[in-house]
């Protein structure tokens, strides 16, 4: 646990977020190096090209955050995994609309967006899912023996077996 503005954060969500920053910034990059008759060079360097991307980026991170993708890294569930990174696409569409209207010059291009969710969509799916993985491996389970055999016990076991982030592993029960 790492304490950041008087709040525990576990290092795996800070090494989960960091390591979504630069996926995110290099699914940018990428996109934008694609753009024909655009040097990524000067757009970073004279059109304030970094700024802009940091923006969508931290707009992301933000989506990301208020669906709750940051409180659980194990992923239960590709499939809805993969509809609330559509929803953060989409929300983040809608924010790039909306900067568009009211600071047209913080926006980025809008086929670089396009293809940089195009690439945003299936890496960070295919992060989560090897992250999640990782992390559960090497963080293993500690061994936990419930001395009562009743319905609140089994109930706590199936929990854990549920979320094996909580790196507990039932070992038995007592009667």
């Amino acid at each position: 646990m790492i304490r950041l503005f008087r709040v525990f954060v576990p290092a795996t969500v800070l090494t989960l977020l960091a390591s979504e920053v630069v996926i995110l910034f290099s699914c940018f990059l990428l996109a934008l190096a694609q753009i024909p008759d655009a040097s990524l060079s000067i757009f970073l360097l004279y059109e304030d090209g970094f700024a802009k991307i940091s923006l969508v980026v931290g707009a992301v991170i933000l989506t990301l955050y208020y669906q709750d993708l940051y409180n659980d890294v194990r992923v239960p569930s590709q499939l809805a995994l993969i509809q609330k990174l559509l929803l953060t696409i989409g929300i983040v569409f809608i924010f790039q609309a909306a900067i568009a209207y009211f600071i047209p010059a913080l926006v980025l291009p809008r086929s670089a967006t396009f293809v940089a969710f195009l690439i945003i969509l299936p890496a960070l799916t295919l992060w989560r899912i090897v992250y999640s993985t990782l992390v559960v491996r090497a963080l293993g389970t500690e061994p936990l023996l419930f001395l009562v055999s009743n319905a609140v016990a089994r109930a706590g076991i199936q929990e854990l077996t549920r979320n094996p982030v909580l790196r507990f592993s039932a070992v038995g029960l007592l009667e």
